[in-house]
């Protein structure tokens, strides 16, 4: 019987991926859709065949985490010792028949033969059974394990070099001083490493700014505190380190600062430079856009210029998604979303840099955009 847990809070990232590979080991993943509804092949136990939608998540279990094979043209995905697959009639099946599924940049699932994708009734509820559809349908991703052939168990075919690139955010400023700083990079890195994966930060902010405390072993960084767009990319170009260290992962968070500043209308234009520079060092990057996170003018320690500031960032976040969407080797998160229904819990005290919370929330979001780019390769 499933037992009702709290929605996963974490991605736990088990594969890695080695730069300009074509293929990696299998790698155990669960799907989520945004109201909380998981990808459940459990009553194929009893000789059912559809695959169905639950809200009761129990971690690692074998009817809710789906085993991606790689294969040629993209993945078998299979739960149990069933596979999915489309029966032609505008249905997906559980069988001994395997599909090869591929996740689209828009965090759709394909199916490659016939060109549909894996959808989900309007009116969603536990026991829906999804279809096959002309129109690509968004999950979420959360790497729960890695094997080869079924073993189980955590395995690695090579290491991520990411470079975290940003301003304070990616610094890990904290407004107060009971938090070691370190940001979204401390919980990432202990995600990575619980997950035995071979991976390391790359970046030169840890040599350019010594007096910054950073509380994770992985010290390698791209935070310019203070900085607009433009500013963070001017750091980046003098000390070349896109082009030595040619990261497979860039996590971009910028922005603030043009707000702060009384730029925001310059986002667009920075961050399509920024991009433009990046993928001309990088080419094989693969690129994690995030949102900036919302302000709060009612915080204790907030400038009163904050009130005017705090109105302005959707403005911005509008400008990110739609330079992100012109690019094809990005993907986007969106922390705003994510941190704006709990602002008091997600911001500190200066309105403006997350609290403990609210980093965990942006290394969360990096995981799991990690995760769904890794089952592509």
């Amino acid at each position: 019987m499933k037992l009702a847990l709290p929605v996963i809070a974490v991605c736990l990232l088990c594969a890695s991926f080695n730069n300009g590979a074509s293929a990696q080991n299998t790698v155990t993943l669960t799907q989520e859709d945004s109201q909380g509804f998981f990808w459940d092949a459990g009553n194929s136990e009893l000789g059912q065949t559809a695959l169905q939608l639950d809200q009761a998540f129990v971690p690692d279990e074998p009817s809710q985490a789906f085993t991606w094979t790689p294969v040629s043209g993209g993945f078998k995905v299979c739960s149990l010792s069933i596979c999915l697959s489309d029966n032609g009639t505008g249905s997906v099946v559980m069988s001994g028949k395997a599909d090869v599924f591929t996740i689209t940049s828009q965090s759709a699932v394909l199916d490659v033969s016939t060109g549909r994708y894996i959808n989900q009734p309007s009116n969603v509820g536990n026991g829906s059974v999804l279809s096959m559809g002309t129109t690509p349908e968004a999950w979420k991703f959360a790497l729960t394990g890695s094997s080869s052939g079924g073993g189980g168990g955590s395995s690695s075919s090579g290491q991520i070099t990411i470079m975290p690139l940003g301003d304070s955010i990616t610094e890990g400023y904290a407004s107060t001083a009971t938090f070691a700083q370190g940001g979204y990079r401390c919980p990432l890195y202990s995600l990575l490493e619980g997950a035995k994966v071979q991976f390391t930060f790359v970046g030169d902010s840890a040599s350019l700014e010594p007096g910054v405390v950073t509380a994770c072993p992985d010290v390698n960084w791209e935070g310019h505190g203070g900085y607009d767009i433009a500013s963070i990319q001017g750091f980046e170009d003098a000390d070349g380190s896109v082009t030595t260290y040619k990261p497979d992962f860039i996590l971009v968070l910028g922005g603030t600062n043009d707000v702060a500043q009384g730029e925001p209308t310059s986002v667009s234009w920075q961050l399509t430079n920024l991009l433009s520079d990046l993928f001309a060092k990088d080419p094989n990057a693969w690129i994690i856009i995030s949102t900036i996170p919302p302000m709060n003018p009612s915080a204790p320690s907030a400038p009163s210029e904050e009130a005017s500031w705090a109105p302005l960032v959707p403005q911005a976040n509008a400008q990110i998604r739609a330079v992100a969407a012109q690019f094809s080797r990005t993907t986007l998160v969106d922390f705003y979303s994510a941190a704006v229904g709990n602002v008091s819990a997600n911001i500190g005290t200066d309105g403006v840099h997350p609290t403990v919370t609210g980093y965990g929330i942006l290394a969360n979001l990096w995981s799991k955009a990690i995760a769904a780019q890794l089952a592509t390769k």
